[in-house]
């Protein structure tokens, strides 16, 4: 008898009378029961093994089954806490669960915990669909934007295509801030010429915040860069490094290149101080307040590094600015 011979015959006990394959959560029953029992041992080398047998056994195909998998597991963890509320064979709970629901809830749960909750009672109760709870999911994650970007360990927790929708919803509402924050400032800081432009301009080596266009006749006389660092908690070493040399990359394409950190930016003193240490000259620094009003901490100087202004002020030139 073959190893998939051997699994379905595992399987009888829970197939129908014309053989049909039971439900997702019997499944993950028997799968469970047989992993914490060590029977996958008798014939398997692996627990990947055995899953590639459960599956073919099932008629379904490996990845169906870790997805299955990961869904009775997060059922599991939550009966654990609220067994009334999450235990999936309570049959006083209601309907059986459904797998693509409990998917999307246990993302709710990501999100927000108890709002998982809320909605998965209703689900029980059938008193919600699918397609409510995709727009519970989604109104969650418009709503939870600062909070989650704020956490990363939080943020990797939500799947990427919903972290790229995320992103650009972040990037919209960083982009009015930041437009809204150096709008009063930038004569102050760039000059009485200078006109600033969020999002227009898209070089091919960096990808400033903003960057304030001065205009002499028909020429770009100068671009300087601004950088926007959001509050947030303290910044890995990983992470800091990354975004030393971001800076400093960055900061040789501009004039000036101002460093903008948000109200309570943890990491801000830190990144001056290794700065000042890296002798960054050319990097100036201004703080956000309460008010979103901004306070010059250091001005850029004229620093000895790569010079790549000249990048930039064709850039902007060849993609065209109001003379007006």
């Amino acid at each position: 008898m073959d190893r998939i011979s051997t699994t379905q015959g595992q399987l009888l006990p829970i197939k129908g009378s014309k053989g049909e394959t039971a439900s997702w959560l019997e499944l993950m029953k028997l799968f469970h029961e047989a992993m914490s029992s060590g029977r996958w041992r008798k014939k398997y080398e692996s627990p990947t093994d055995y899953l590639n047998a459960f599956a073919a056994a099932s008629g379904n195909t490996p990845n169906t089954i870790r997805r299955y998998k990961a869904a009775y597991e997060f059922l599991q963890r939550q009966a654990e806490k609220k067994p009334k509320v999450w235990d999936p064979f309570a049959g006083g709970g209601g309907l059986a669960p459904a797998f693509t629901s409990v998917e999307l809830i246990k993302r709710i749960h990501d999100v927000e915990p108890k709002a998982a909750e809320r909605v998965f009672l209703r689900h029980r109760k059938g008193e919600t669909t699918f397609r409510e709870l995709k727009a519970e999911y989604d109104n969650l994650l418009g709503g939870r934007v600062d909070t989650i970007f704020a956490n990363p360990p939080f943020a990797d927790a939500i799947p990427l295509a919903d972290a790229k929708k995320l992103g650009h919803r972040r990037n919209r509402r960083l982009s009015d801030d930041v437009r809204a924050m150096l709008e009063p400032h930038v004569s102050e800081l760039s000059g009485p010429q200078a006109r600033l432009y969020v999002g227009k301009y898209k070089f091919e080596f960096v990808d400033p915040s903003a960057v304030a266009v001065g205009v002499d006749g028909t020429s770009v006389s100068y671009v300087d860069g601004y950088e926007y660092v959001p509050s947030g908690p303290e910044m890995a070493p990983a992470q800091m490094r990354s975004l030393l040399a971001d800076l400093t990359f960055q900061a040789s394409f501009f004039r000036k290149f101002w460093v903008v950190f948000g109200e309570y930016c943890a990491s801000a003193n830190a990144i001056r101080s290794k700065l000042d240490r890296l002798h960054e000259n050319s990097i100036g620094f201004a703080v956000e307040n309460a008010q979103g009003q901004l306070r010059s901490l250091k001005k850029p100087a004229d620093g000895h590094h790569a010079d790549r202004q000249d990048l930039a002020r064709a850039e902007v030139f060849s993609q065209g600015v109001s003379l007006s």
